[in-house]
């Protein structure tokens, strides 16, 4: 009985293991549809980089300039 409930749970596992790897598929090919001169690598991070950078807080970081002593940028 309990080797059922554990290949349930297994199955069922994989089954949403399977919808979220075929949504990622389609949000990342529906991102993509225009770009055709680009390899796999390079549209999983182009559809990728921006839910990265809201998830991180990384959006307005990092714009402060600096000044040396003497006036020029560093």
């Amino acid at each position: 009985m309990q080797e059922k409930k554990n290949y349930r749970k297994l199955k069922g596992i994989l089954v949403v293991l399977l919808i979220l790897v075929t949504i990622c598929v389609a949000y990342v090919e529906a991102m993509n549809r225009n770009s055709k001169n680009m390899t796999g690598r390079q549209k999983i991070l182009k559809a990728i980089y921006p839910l990265v950078m809201w998830a991180t807080g990384s959006k307005n970081k990092n714009k402060q300039v600096l000044v040396n002593e003497n006036g020029t940028y560093i």
